[in-house]
């Protein structure tokens, strides 16, 4: 059965760059989300996380995307394709002075669309987002994204009795 496009298309203000869903995760029965990426030229590492249960295959489409994949830094250009594993440890930029397009297909799909859309709402708030509030975006969303900035093991005790606290605080 061919899977349906959607042709959904998020965009983050602040920093120019834009997800396109190709296939979502109700066309795939759930066992991928494709999206199309296309990241504006950066010098920072995306926040380094991991998929616990998730793989991601990526295919550079044009522009050049610099990958530091559980600590192994490599550019990847037009043409190049990588997989992560579940589990790995990554984050990336775009490296190049043009705007880097990519396609992304994360296997199985999971809630990571639902998990896109929040991010890119909170991007679209006249204040951008604080700490706090990716958190509870993040709390919702533990199987598909652990962030390592924060550790691992300590991100549920902080999800459960820290964030309630920030909460009321407001």
């Amino acid at each position: 059965m061919q899977a349906t496009l959607t042709q959904e298309v998020l965009h983050n203000p602040h920093t120019g760059d834009k997800l396109i869903f190709l296939q979502d995760a109700a066309s795939t029965g759930g066992t991928f989300l494709e999206v199309e990426a296309i990241y504006q030229p950066s010098k920072e590492f995306a926040p380094e996380h991991f998929h616990p249960f998730q793989q991601e295959e990526f295919t550079v489409l044009s522009g050049k995307l610099m990958t530091n994949i559980n600590g192994t830094i490599r550019e990847y250009t037009a043409g190049e394709s990588f997989t992560i594993p579940a589990g790995t440890p990554h984050g990336m930029y775009n490296a190049g002075t043009e705007e880097a397009r990519f396609r992304w297909k994360i296997s199985p799909a999971f809630g990571t669309e639902l998990f896109f859309k929040k991010v890119y709402q909170a991007a679209n708030q006249p204040k951008q987002p604080g700490l706090a509030d990716m958190l509870w975006i993040i709390k919702d969303f533990q199987k598909e994204i652990v962030f390592t900035k924060i550790p691992p093991r300590l991100q549920p005790f902080i999800f459960r009795f820290i964030l309630p606290l920030l909460r009321k605080r407001r």
